[in-house]
């Protein structure tokens, strides 16, 4: 439903732009690149205030993407990258400074909003001092847009992924919520100058105590932390418990991380051979055979698994050579899987990857595609 208000508030809102443009004789093209271009400058502003007041409040920098152009540091200095996360024009990253008793996430989190909202008055200032119909429009364009961003934003809202407004109140709504996320953060920022995920978390260990609330986006994403490691130790029983306990509210997790969940689990029926149960939508569980749930679960996740992610190449690669049994789509993926890692961000990513990646050529009697893995390099790999 929400979906559907907010396709049809845009359509209302293109409706009656066409309409002022047609009956006024304005150059529609040249109003609707102004329009575009609020919209872009919105999102470099949201961006930039996220990292400008987590800067303010004592955080350090990790990253910061646009478009899919990233800029990435590294314990060697800056380097740009090209990377998207599913659902998001652009995200930025930060790592606490101080233990988590010390830090502070409002502005951080807040901060994309606050600078839309600023962006937007100023725009408003500017409106009494200008007087060209495009400078007007353009200014007129850039506050509503604003505006939207603003409220789309700020206001907590179930969408595919957690908006700020609903991860500020979920990160404030208890202590254990606040360090989930403060976890999460410092993980993930190991992770990306090199860190398996493993190995961060036996020095760090997880100390969240209460069950998992799989609407919870903090403790779930701490969830998806720990999966990942017992993915780098191969430990597949465990991901099995821990996705059959998922199972019972698949179908209440946020889209974006319900389609990792059913791509990881198609992995894991493709590795393990093993089934699991699915819960349907009206809370009934139905048993498949192997090919058919496999089949399915490929079918629900195919157009997901084309995302330029390393997760993505590896699933597509075990999909192909031990279930498809495709030998030369195998070859392929796995080409483009080396390709991908040598330019990919997330340096514990490519390690924990490559793991995953020798074990599907490991598996017995079938026939590996024998391209050599791609390895960092000392001056890429940060431990």
């Amino acid at each position: 439903m929400k979906k559907f208000l907010f396709s049809l508030l845009f359509i209302a809102l293109g409706v009656a732009l066409g309409a002022a443009i047609l009956f006024s004789g304005l150059n529609y093209l040249l109003v609707l690149l102004l329009i575009a271009s609020t919209i872009l400058l919105h999102t470099i502003a949201h961006e930039l205030g996220h990292l400008v007041f987590a800067l303010l409040t004592g955080f350090k920098f990790v990253s910061i993407s646009l478009c899919s152009l990233a800029i990435y540091k590294y314990p060697d200095g800056l380097k740009i990258k090209t990377f998207s996360l599913a659902g998001a024009a652009g995200f930025c990253q930060m790592c606490p400074r101080n233990s988590v008793e010390k830090t502070s996430f409002f502005l951080y989190l807040f901060g994309g909003v606050l600078a839309n909202i600023i962006t937007s008055l100023a725009f408003v200032a500017l409106l009494f001092f200008v007087t060209n119909i495009y400078a007007i429009i353009f200014c007129v364009s850039a506050i509503v847009i604003g505006i939207i961003f603003a409220t789309l934003n700020g206001i907590p809202l179930n969408l595919n992924i957690a908006n700020d407004g609903r991860l500020l109140t979920t990160v404030y709504h208890s202590p254990e919520n606040k360090l989930a996320y403060y976890q999460n953060l410092t993980s993930l920022t190991a992770h990306t100058h090199g860190a398996l995920l493993s190995e961060f978390l036996a020095a760090h260990p997880v100390t969240i105590l209460s069950p998992v609330d799989y609407s919870n986006v903090t403790k779930l994403a701490l969830k998806f932390t720990e999966i990942a490691a017992y993915y780098e130790r191969l430990q597949f029983d465990a991901i099995r418990s821990e996705f059959n306990k998922m199972s019972k509210y698949e179908y209440t997790l946020p889209t974006v991380i319900h389609f990792e969940y059913l791509k990881e689990l198609l992995f894991l029926d493709i590795v393990t051979g093993n089934r699991t149960l699915t819960t349907i939508a009206d809370g009934t569980v139905s048993i498949a055979t192997e090919n058919e749930e496999t089949d399915n679960l490929y079918a629900a996740v195919s157009s997901h698994l084309k995302q330029n992610h390393l997760s993505s190449k590896r699933i597509l690669y075990a999909y192909y050579l031990l279930y498809k049994r495709d030998d030369l789509s195998a070859a392929k993926v796995k080409a483009d899987f080396n390709a991908l890692a040598k330019t990919y961000p997330i340096l514990g990513a490519i390690k924990a990857e490559q793991i995953l990646m020798n074990y599907i050529d490991t598996k017995p009697n079938l026939n590996v595609c024998h391209i050599p893995p791609y390895i960092p390099s000392a001056t890429n790999a940060h431990i």
